[in-house]
């Protein structure tokens, strides 16, 4: 079964931002935190079907052979629920904060803006090495946080040119809420067409829920 970022993956790959670029990742950012690996046109799926789920990334040199209940996760930090967890503490009543909350208090907020800055620190490290490792010609990214992409994009774009040998190119998912979606019924379709079912087919709307985003 395929998760939220691998359906996501597979709309912008036939029918979004990452069409016709191959290599390519799908980066998701949302309450959660994952990426998807496009190649030949197809998601990999890996053995288990849990290939490019960095939410479970080591996050310093310590976690090195610390069991996985053992230790802090990637996506426990670097995630919508794990931002506004961390940025309870910047509140007055000390209470958590939904992400893009958090991203708009930064503007005025000097412990929030900090807190923003190291997040996309951590994040652009993991990406870096990402794109290090696949070499794509394209990341996408979508999630809920993407509404927050002035803030993103800056860090995680330096990074990108400061520590790739090849660069890829960052932009926002054409489908940044809506991808799972349309992804899963896509795949739908598609096995609908291998189980003999004919005339499956997609049609999108002229504009989905996500290209009326204020992006």
């Amino acid at each position: 079964m395929a998760t939220d970022a691998k359906a996501a993956a597979q709309a912008e790959a036939r029918w979004g931002a990452l069409a016709g670029f191959d290599p390519a990742i799908y980066l998701n950012l949302g309450t959660g935190l994952s990426a998807a690996i496009v190649v030949g046109g197809k998601v990999l799926h890996g053995n288990n079907g849990a290939a490019g789920e960095i939410g479970y990334n080591l996050r310093v040199t310590s976690d090195v052979g610390v069991p996985l209940a053992a230790r802090t996760m990637l996506e426990d930090m670097i995630s919508g629920q794990g931002l506004a967890r961390r940025a309870a503490g910047h509140t007055t009543h000390g209470g958590p904060m939904e992400a893009a909350a958090v991203f708009e208090a930064g503007r005025d907020v000097p412990g929030l803006d900090r807190l923003l800055t190291e997040f996309v620190a951590e994040l652009a490290f993991h990406v870096v090495n990402l794109a290090i490792c696949i070499n794509p010609v394209r990341i996408a990214v979508g999630g809920g946080i993407v509404q927050s992409w002035d803030r993103l994009r800056p860090g995680l774009q330096d990074a990108l040119t400061a520590g790739v040998p090849y660069p890829p190119e960052l932009v926002v998912a054409r489908f940044p809420s809506d991808a799972p979606l349309i992804g899963a019924v896509g795949l739908a379709v598609d096995a609908a067409r291998e189980a003999g079912v004919h005339g499956a087919e997609v049609t999108l709307p002229a504009v989905t829920l996500s290209e009326g985003l204020p992006l």
